[in-house]
């Protein structure tokens, strides 16, 4: 289980050295948009200090955990442990985020609004923003990424809006698979150790997950499959083995 925001911010802070920055590969799409691929963890700088919470973080998130992305990428834009490079912060705050990651979302759209670790761009902001706003909004609101969507609407051309807008559409289809393929993957491996899956979309649009195995039960409700499938997850990892 990767540790949360609070945990990082609780924990011994790192101390500071210069260490080499290094970057990941980037595939670039047929519209010349720059995604990063997987990393590898041998290539990344090394933590500035012997750190096994920082080591669990950095490894989760190159084995493809989308929340430890999230906070490698905030690790790496704070220089947190590790030397400042704003440019990582965005390559996994992106990978994060088309895992379905909203706060990774929002936070790539702060990136392109502001030109941090990539160039400033108004409508990429106005994309990530938009998704993150709808990621939760069925239970949760829209919550700060919908005030910043807000606000940076009001920055785009009518042109450059119909241009955004599509992406968004064209991104939540991919971003859907992604997710479908993440928990396909928790679904064979919880059947796999006995339990009996079951989900819905419920009246009020929260996404709900069960798993049974002999009596136990383990369930979640979400705004999202991403997180129902992680919370239920854990929680059948968490059961006692009986015997």
């Amino acid at each position: 289980m990767i540790p949360t925001m609070s945990a990082i911010a609780t924990s011994t802070s790192f101390e500071s050295k210069g260490q080499p920055t290094t970057e990941f590969p980037n595939t670039k799409s047929e519209a010349g948009e720059v995604t990063p691929s997987e990393p590898d963890r041998d290539k990344l700088p090394a933590a500035n200090a012997k750190n096994p919470l920082f080591e669990r973080i950095q490894l989760s998130a190159t084995q493809g955990d989308a929340d430890a992305q999230c906070l490698l990428g905030k690790l790496y834009a704070e220089g947190d442990g590790i030397e400042k490079n704003l440019k990582l912060a965005a390559q996994f705050y992106r990978l994060a985020a088309d895992q379905g990651q909203d706060l990774a979302q929002q936070r790539l759209g702060n990136c392109y609004q502001n030109g941090l670790g990539v160039p400033k761009n108004d409508t990429e902001a106005y994309v990530w923003f938009s998704l993150s706003a709808e990621n939760g909004q069925t239970l949760n609101g829209r919550g700060r990424a919908g005030e910043l969507l807000d606000e940076i609407t009001k920055d785009l051309s009518p042109k450059k809006l119909v241009k955004a807008k599509a992406k968004v559409s064209h991104l939540q289809k991919k971003i859907a698979l992604k997710e479908k393929a993440n928990y396909t993957k928790i679904i064979n491996q919880l059947s796999k150790n006995g339990w009996r899956i079951s989900m819905n979309i419920d009246k009020n649009g929260g996404h709900s997950v069960k798993a049974k195995k002999e009596g136990k039960t383990s369930q979640s409700q979400a705004p999202n499959w991403r997180l129902a499938f992680n919370a239920v997850k854990r929680q059948c990892e968490e059961w006692p083995e009986e015997g």
